[in-house]
């Protein structure tokens, strides 16, 4: 029984740091694919979520801190499909910061999920949904990969309505099932 649970430790260590190999290598391909080749990426702490991106020393700044957690969302995400975690390969991320960034660093953000997909996809399948919102529009080269595209008119609403919080006085509020 010792020698078993020495065994299923050793196969738990090994599959974490494959984890932990494929979110690094994955990080810093999707860093150095935004960014340029001189940059990398890098999961820095064991304890919880803590990345880095450099290239001579590390960067920092709202724009590299709102791009590391849209790559790290990524990265869980891949890592999901790949069955490297529990990730449901379903990721949506709502208008991420666009007004911080530069048009052409938004656009290479954008073309991420197309080149991921092309990736994927010749490969015959594509492991994950990624649904990005924006008031920019796509570049052009993305016009194929959207689905549904969304407007403020009714129409061109999700729902065909606008949604609300409903009011406690609301009849059918106190019919939910909630807590």
């Amino acid at each position: 029984a010792h020698q078993q649970a020495i065994e299923q430790l050793k196969n738990c260590k090994e599959r974490l740091f494959s984890q932990e190999t494929f979110f690094n290598s994955t990080f810093s391909w999707l860093v150095k694919t935004l960014f340029g080749d001189l940059y990398s990426g890098t999961f820095v702490s064991k304890k919880w979520l803590e990345l880095s991106v450099y290239e001579d020393g590390e960067l920092a700044g709202s724009v590299v801190e709102t791009l590391s957690i849209i790559l790290a969302d990524i990265t869980a995400m891949l890592s999901g499909g790949k069955g490297k975690n529990h990730h449901p390969s379903f990721l949506l991320h709502d208008s991420p910061r666009e007004a911080d960034l530069s048009p052409a660093l938004y656009e290479r953000l954008l073309l991420i999920s197309v080149e991921l997909a092309n990736l994927f996809g010749a490969q015959g399948y594509i492991p994950f949904q990624y649904i990005v919102t924006t008031t920019t529009p796509q570049p052009e080269i993305m016009n194929k990969n959207v689905v549904l595209q969304l407007d403020n008119t009714r129409e061109g609403m999700l729902f065909k309505e606008f949604l609300r919080i409903p009011k406690s006085e609301d009849p059918k509020v106190e019919q939910l099932p909630l807590a």
